[in-house]
């Protein structure tokens, strides 16, 4: 492997050659030269493929017939890794006929030019997919700019909001008993449009943060430890509402709070997104349990278990799959966008835990909830 003109300036695109015949790898560096770019070569896939565990280019220019290692072999094999797959490949190569074009755009690569090159057709193709490489990446880093921002003002109203539902609750529940004759009935139909209106702001919310750590799938876990059961509480008030309109039990059983080794922001999505899925699925008048415990190991794991029908034998394997319809519909007419199941499995797993649905088919839900410690 060797490396030319790094030098020049960091903020230059970096662009891998990977060739078996080093007269041509000269070739390129001579045709590339003056472009304002910094490049790399390599004789063979397999040292490409090596190098790149290090390395991120901006582009690759890839022969196909190589000994060992062809280039479809390691465009493909390439395409697998996550920091490389939206690397634009060109395929540079004597291989001329329809079949082999169709390989190299089936292997992954965006681009096909044939040997011998013409100088000024392949340094606009190079410059073509080097500036769609960067508009790609810039509009991305807005896209994450404005879900970071999404995300932020989602968190912070989120909170406040949760209040002012319980603090709604307390009054429909508590201020008849104590002042029954001073309160009209016209106030009480104000507090339960509020109490709605709340309903709908705090799902919308939930459902925008969803969105928002699913599309950008930074989870980037900040572990602390901490009992299971410090969860329960914000999990209990988010909650409230819902499963007070359906008269269903929230029953949090602490256990003997066994300590976690996990990310508490994150785990209570977790814990909120399982809970919120059994009342919504529930029947009116039934019990959502949410209970943790230790395994016969002494591992943590919690549970969430609901009194509702349950999945069918044909949704098992469409569980975790984002934005996919299963055969149970809410209860009570609430919005469903398939992400939730989806999240918590990418929640887990970021983690070093899981999630699993533990129930047979057509009975009630019970998912568990486990960690690596």
């Amino acid at each position: 492997m060797e490396l030319i003109d790094k030098s020049k300036s960091e903020s230059q695109p970096l662009v891998l050659a990977v060739d078996d015949q080093p007269e041509n790898l000269r070739l390129l560096g001579n045709t590339l030269s003056g472009e304002s770019l910094s490049m790399a070569f390599s004789i063979s896939g397999e040292e490409a493929l090596e190098w790149l565990n290090a390395h991120t280019p901006d582009l690759i220019l890839l022969d196909i017939m190589m000994p060992g290692m062809d280039g479809l072999a390691c465009c493909r094999q390439l395409k697998t890794r996550k920091q490389l797959a939206d690397v634009p490949v060109i395929f540079l190569t004597a291989r001329v006929e329809s079949d082999d074009i169709e390989a190299g755009f089936q292997a992954g690569a965006v681009d096909y030019v044939t040997k011998p090159f013409r100088p000024t057709e392949l340094i606009a193709r190079v410059h073509t997919h080097l500036k769609l490489q960067a508009q790609r990446k810039d509009l991305e880093h807005h896209l994450m700019q404005k879900s970071e921002l999404v995300g932020i003002i989602a968190h912070d109203i989120r909170g406040p909001i949760a209040s002012i539902r319980a603090l709604i609750d307390v009054l429909l529940e508590d201020y008849p008993e104590q002042h029954s004759g001073d309160f009209p009935e016209s106030n009480f139909k104000l507090l339960r449009a509020m109490a709605a209106s709340a309903d709908k702001t705090l799902y919308t919310l939930s459902e925008l943060l969803n969105a928002k750590i699913s599309h950008t799938g930074h989870f980037e876990p900040e572990f602390s430890e901490f009992p299971l059961s410090a969860v329960f509480e914000t999990v209990g008030i988010r909650n409230t509402g819902q499963s007070l309109k359906k008269h269903i039990t929230l029953n949090f059983d602490p256990g003997n709070s066994p300590i976690v080794h996990a990310d508490r922001s994150l785990l209570t999505e977790v814990v909120d997104n399982l809970v919120s899925n059994a009342v919504k699925y529930s029947p009116k008048d039934k019990t959502v349990t949410i209970q943790a415990l230790s395994d016969s190991t002494g591992r943590p794991q919690l549970l969430v278990s609901d009194e509702g029908p349950g999945f069918k034998p044909e949704d098992y394997a469409r569980l975790y799959r984002r934005f996919e319809r299963l055969s149970a519909h809410p209860t009570a007419g609430e919005a469903s966008f398939g992400l939730g199941l989806a999240l918590v499995k990418e929640l887990m797993v970021a983690q070093g835990g899981d999630v699993e649905l533990i129930s047979p088919p057509n009975e009630s839900a019970v998912f568990r909830v486990t960690f690596s410690n």
